[in-house]
């Protein structure tokens, strides 16, 4: 049995990685209908490709802010 290996990022490094508040990047998971892939511990975890998704949003969200 062969298991691939799962790229999984914690809301709170998404916040690091994203220099942005927990709000802000709970807010852009939810406008992408992200759901956690698991919860460890009560921390929720998401997929590589609903981190990058959420970035692209946090990113179009603050273009449009005139990148404040």
């Amino acid at each position: 049995m062969s298991e691939q290996t799962q790229h999984l990022e914690s809301i709170g490094h998404l916040c690091q990685t994203f220099q942005r508040p927990y709000a802000a990047v709970r807010r852009a998971l939810d406008e992408i209908g992200a759901q956690p892939a698991v919860v460890i511990n009560g921390v929720p975890h998401y997929s590589g490709e609903a981190a990058e998704r959420a970035g692209e949003h946090l990113a179009q969200a603050r273009a449009k802010r005139g990148g404040q």
